[in-house]
């Protein structure tokens, strides 16, 4: 549309890039595209709430541990996709979504312990576990696309 054109206007003077490279219309669609519009965002809202509301009955002694760390990196997921999704090129973007993916083992490794602890049932754990792994199986895709376009 008439804002996309003024952008590329605005940025890429001349059909050359900020770099003298030549404009390549497939990265300025990567560029309007935001995290928002991604499929695993909402997912992973889910998870952090889930995360939220489960810790929130953890021991008042853990609100700076585990609790905190718990929430801290599942947060950290959803920064980083977003975060990424701003960077100037699809090879920083992989990267941010390469550090999502370790944020969420974190948060894996966190339910791990907390289950240990009994802080969560066996229940819990195990559908927070599964939400998890479906979790990463759908950024390990995204990570893919977005590096095979990047050395394509």
């Amino acid at each position: 549309g008439g804002g996309v054109e003024k952008h590329r206007r605005r940025f890429v003077r001349g059909g050359q890039g900020a770099e003298g490279k030549g404009y390549d219309a497939k990265e300025e669609h990567y560029m309007i595209l935001n995290f928002e519009k991604l499929r695993v965002t909402p997912i992973i809202h889910e998870l952090i709430t889930r995360i939220y509301q489960v810790s929130s009955g953890f021991p008042f002694s853990e609100r700076n541990g585990l609790q905190s760390q718990l929430r801290r990196s599942m947060t950290s997921v959803l920064l980083n996709v977003a975060e990424g999704s701003a960077r100037s090129s699809r090879k920083d973007y992989a990267r941010f979504i390469r550090i999502a993916i370790a944020s969420l083992v974190e948060t894996k490794a966190c339910l791990d312990i907390v289950k240990s602890l009994k802080y969560v049932d066996a229940e819990q754990h195990f559908v927070l576990d599964g939400e998890c792994r479906s979790l990463y199986i759908s950024l390990v895709s995204l990570r893919n696309s977005i590096s095979s376009i990047a050395s394509a």
